[in-house]
């Protein structure tokens, strides 16, 4: 394992040398492994402090209850709207209990309630009465994937937690090469050991000030 951080080359050198017989199947797709290890271990932190806001670039139609959702998005966390500058908070739920809640379509009110309706867009009820400026905080844009930046370059996911993406990629790994008993022993070390120590650590960086995924570099002043 790297002192300090994976790059794509250290990374994949690693998950190529892990199993006693690498099959030309497994090593053409190391790439994806990498990706899903990624993707898991981001997922998992959860990182709230990296959310994206959006107040301005989606309204709501007066008569229409889709609503789009921001172009970039990957979960949503919260949806409001402004109404006479207060904000109102919707509250996210099924799309049975929207359809009870607001039967008639045609009924025209503030809404109160929403559902997924699809990746870009979701329903609210009852139907809008205003074009109401929609209020979205949401998981974003993920950090760049070290399969996508230089062979030799580190990502914030590959200095943040070396040994839970490492970990994360031999679970993938053990997977596709159906090796069940060794992905259950490392689901367990990631989720039960690493996981929650990276947490912490992140937890105890932020309240530092420590850079994050989405947080420049600091520039020597001019």
């Amino acid at each position: 394992m790297p002192a300090i951080a994976w790059t794509y080359t250290t990374l994949k050198a690693a998950l190529q040398a892990w199993p006693v017989h690498a099959s030309p199947l497994y090593l053409a797709n190391l790439d994806s492994i990498i990706g899903l290890g990624e993707r898991r271990l981001w997922g998992d932190l959860n990182v709230e402090e990296y959310d994206v806001t959006d107040k301005t670039t989606v309204q709501m139609t007066i008569g229409n209850r889709v609503v789009s959702k921001p172009s970039d998005v990957i979960q949503i966390r919260t949806v409001g709207y402004y109404n006479s500058g207060q904000f109102v908070y919707v509250e996210k739920r099924s799309s049975d209990f929207c359809q009870m809640y607001a039967p008639d379509p045609t009924a025209r009110a503030a809404p109160q309630y929403y559902h997924e309706l699809s990746y870009n867009s979701i329903e609210v009820v009852p139907t809008p009465d205003v074009a109401y400026q929609m209020f979205y905080r949401y998981i974003g844009a993920l950090p760049e994937s070290l399969s996508s930046s230089s062979p030799n370059a580190t990502t914030w996911l590959s200095r943040a937690g070396p040994d839970a993406l490492l970990a994360a990629c031999l679970a993938e790994a053990e997977h596709f090469i159906k090796a069940d008993d060794r992905y259950t022993d490392y689901i367990n070390k990631y989720s039960n050991e690493l996981l929650p120590r990276l947490r912490s650590e992140i937890r105890n960086s932020i309240r530092a000030g420590d850079y994050g995924p989405f947080k420049p570099a600091a520039q020597a002043a001019q």
